[in-house]
């Protein structure tokens, strides 16, 4: 009985740990369950070190740090940590394959041999065990101690050993000094493996990729040939047996090839991964170097909305950034974007460094000002903090905060700030080639069984956030471990978005490029996103209650998503939309300022759940509770264009409507004609000169209106209510999708052919009353056209009105 009220009472106060902890009130300790131990490699208290073992030594903590005094064949050694909470200190070591030690070493040691057990081998002996250099400092310093390259570093570690090396020195038994360790966290790095050489070079060149190396001399007789393949983020492994052969050579110590089509296959080369080898067969090889890209992407394109900043440059290590990977570079870093933008604008520069784990800056909230490029440098890593005390508000932990009665209210969302944000700005950069990185502690509650049991010990928060800003670009960085979507633009308008690489997400929505509420002119253009939810998100959206932190919903705006291309892209979107149509504005009254319109997307590898997809069912109007089952609520959507993309899983767009779509993926426009009496203003229509005015819609002189539908081979039947002078016109869409893969389709507009070839009706109209006419004409061919009207150019300047085209 008396273990059984303990189990009760233990069970509880985890469940209560966990509320605190979400709730964002309390750091909760890590410990173990039942009579376990506390584990807590943060040593911030006495208990954190109670159950090691000391050999040859002792440890104590000091003002939060574990201190190890020791002697010649000193050591120490961890509990079991099967008891950590969430198992943060036991992670699976095939992933979490790095020690991060924040330490000092005031001893004589000059190495330090690591030993760990597993929950497949309990026994420290050499084989799993490796020595590392330790720098002798007078100051705290980050080292990372990776043990990738162990074989038996598998499954779940149990427990580590610290055993200081002192060399060239006879053993003797006195005292050696001590080293301190403030904290100790498990990484997940780059696996360590040998590379046969490297790439000079990857660029395309009058149609052909040219890729350049050299490999090195010891290796020319072991191995036959040089082969390149073609792959991508969805393959994790390298089995080369699995991988697209693009060209193979025989081995020479400096090698070019420049006979690789750029457009080869169904799409160009410009999404895809590369991979050379030295090999002899596919179980027998060597990479040259990690995958690589083709360079020089930014040939095939252009930022549209590009804009030049002052040359000012400053580093903030002038202003006290450390990037040391554990000290606090926020104030830093803010102080140089403040002292940069008060000066008119400039580069604020994070600096890398030659060493193999760069420079890595730890912040919280970095907020950017107008005329600021902010430059993540090469090896450099912006690093979201794991210490709550860092943060200047009080962030929550887990996916979810809390709203009564709204759905999937993110923290990312209501309770955290974007690592780095923007807000009324205009002409801002985020530039790399360094690298975003969220916090990714690994963490598993078995009080939950879904995604939640990942996120307890995680600050979720949105990598780059940015609202109602003007002119803005984000290019050639990585934006890596985030734990909910990688990037939103609200309220924006001209984004181009640039060589942007996302993936190794670590917990669910973890959606590509938020483009919503109004955002206007974005161009997409060679990104890379392997994720779980959805890619390109096109969310029209109009009055959501969840804008209630670092941005707010903006009902008086013009809320369309409008003018967006992607192209020369990878999307895998896991379970979600690729392309994602998120049609959420049913409850604007007026839904012309809801539309989704003028969508390009050409060029690009797309999969997911759905490469092209929607979620049309507002959760915020109409039927409540939300269920997710009414196939009428969702906002206009018009003028699209999808083509000359590789599409992996299925294209739909099913319940919502469309008019005037073109895709080589099955997509049609609608088979009627939508908002046909002009009640929701000039939703689904496409205008020149022309407005509504109660439910009539006026062209003026020279002006246009028309929508594109799909029409069946047969007989057809529209319906005109007019006044005025002007032509209603049934027009063949004569748009080609282009042979060349890497030239974008311009939506065509009607009556542009002055012989009138496509025309299928012209029907003039002259009448000074309302009159109401009946057209019936027939399709030879099914296809798109547009149906419309147009006003006479014959200087009577009279206006055409327009009640209802059915």
């Amino acid at each position: 009985m008396t273990q059984i009220l303990k189990y009760i009472f233990i069970t509880t106060a985890l469940v209560c740990s966990s509320n605190l902890l979400n709730a964002g009130i309390d750091k909760t300790p890590h410990r173990g369950y039942d009579d376990l131990p506390l584990i807590d490699f943060t040593f911030d208290s006495d208990e954190a070190i109670k159950n090691c073992t000391v050999e040859n030594g002792k440890i104590e903590i000091e003002d939060g740090k574990l201190v190890f005094s020791f002697f010649t064949d000193g050591r120490f050694s961890t509990p079991d940590l099967k008891g950590s909470r969430n198992s943060v200190y036991n992670p699976h070591l095939e992933e979490r394959n790095t020690l991060f030690v924040v330490m000092n070493n005031l001893s004589s040691a000059d190495k330090i041999k690591i030993s760990f057990i597993t929950e497949e081998d309990s026994v420290y002996d050499l084989k799993k065990s490796k020595v590392f250099d330790i720098p002798k400092s007078e100051k705290m310093k980050g080292v990372f101690f990776n043990i990738s390259d162990n074989d038996y570093a598998k499954g779940r570690l149990r427990g580590l050993r610290f055993e200081p090396i002192i060399e060239n020195e006879k053993k003797k038994s006195k005292l050696e000094g001590r080293i301190e360790i403030d904290r100790i966290t498990f990484e997940q790095e780059d696996k360590i493996e040998p590379f046969a050489g490297n790439i000079v070079e990857c660029v395309t060149k009058d149609g052909k990729v040219v890729i350049r190396g050299k490999i090195e001399k010891n290796l020319l007789k072991q191995y036959s040939n040089i082969t390149i393949y073609k792959t991508s983020m969805a393959q994790g492994e390298d089995d080369i047996s699995k991988m697209e052969l693009l060209k193979e050579i025989a081995l020479t110590q400096e090698f070019s090839i420049d006979d690789i089509s750029l457009v080869g296959g169904e799409i160009s080369l410009l999404s895809s991964q590369l991979l050379a080898v030295v090999k002899n067969s596919d179980n027998d090889f060597m990479k040259i170097s990690p995958r690589f890209y083709i360079e020089n992407w930014s040939d095939f394109g252009n930022n549209p909305y590009e804009f030049e900043l002052p040359h000012i440059e400053v580093d903030v290590a002038m202003f006290g950034a450390k990037g040391d990977g554990f000290s606090d570079d926020t104030d830093a870093i803010q102080k140089a974007v403040d002292y940069v933008s008060q000066r008119g604008g400039g580069k604020v520069v994070l600096s890398g460094s030659d060493e193999k784990y760069g420079k890595r800056y730890i912040a919280t909230n970095i907020l950017l000002k107008s005329n600021v490029e902010f430059n993540i440098g090469k090896n450099a890593v912006l690093w979201q903090s794991q210490n709550e005390t860092d943060y200047k508000y009080v962030p929550k932990y887990g996916h979810e905060g809390v709203i009564p009665g709204i759905n999937w209210t993110h923290n990312m969302h209501v309770s955290n700030l974007p690592l780095v944000q923007a807000s009324g700005a205009e002409n801002i950069k985020i530039t790399g080639p360094g690298k975003i990185r969220s916090l990714d502690i690994e963490s598993l509650n078995p009080e939950y069984g879904d995604y939640r049991s990942n996120c307890d010990d995680r600050i979720h928060v949105i990598p780059i956030g940015i609202f109602r800003c003007r002119n803005v670009e984000v290019s050639n960085l990585d934006i890596v471990r985030t734990n909910n979507y990688h990037t939103a633009f609200y309220g924006c308008e001209n984004v181009f978005i640039g060589n942007v690489k996302m993936h190794e997400v670590k917990c669910v929505s973890g959606d590509g490029m938020g483009i919503g509420m109004g955002t206007k002119n974005v161009k997409i253009e060679r990104v890379f996103l392997e994720s779980n939810d959805d890619g390109v998100v096109l969310w029209s959206s109009y009055d959501d209650p969840r804008g209630v932190l670092w941005w707010k919903s903006m009902p008086d705006n013009n809320n369309s998503i409008s003018n967006v291309e992607v192209s020369h892209s990878y999307i895998h979107s896991g379970g979600g939309k690729a392309i994602a149509f998120i049609p959420w504005g049913t409850d604007n009254p007026d839904q012309s300022r809801q539309e989704i319109d003028n969508i390009n997307v050409y060029d690009c590898d797309l999969q997911g759940g759905y490469s092209v997809g929607t979620w049309p069912d507002n959760p915020y109007f109409g039927r409540q509770p939300f269920d997710n089952g009414e196939i009428d609520d969702y906002s206009p959507v018009r003028k699209v264009r999808i083509y000359n993309n590789v599409y992996r899983s299925e294209c739909s767009l099913y319940p919502i409507t469309i008019s005037d779509i073109i895709t080589d993926c099955g997509i049609k426009s609608c088979d009627t004609i939508q908002n046909s009496d002009f009640k929701n203003n000039m939703s689904y229509w496409t205008g020149k000169n022309s407005k509504v005015i109660d439910n009539v819609c006026l062209i003026e002189e020279g002006g246009i209106v028309y929508q594109g539908v799909w029409l069946e081979k047969g007989e057809h039947t529209i319906n005109v209510d007019c006044e005025g002078k002007g032509e209603i016109f049934v027009e063949k869409d004569v748009e080609k999708i282009p042979t060349d893969k890497l030239l974008k389709m311009t939506p065509a507009t009607p009556m542009q052919d002055t012989n009138k070839q496509n025309i299928v009706v012209l029907k003039d109209i002259s009448t000074f009353k309302p009159q109401s006419l009946s057209i019936t004409f027939r399709v030879e061919d099914a296809g798109n056209f547009y149906i419309g009207a147009k006003s006479k150019s014959d200087g009577s300047k009279e206006v055409f009105r327009v009640g209802k085209i059915k």
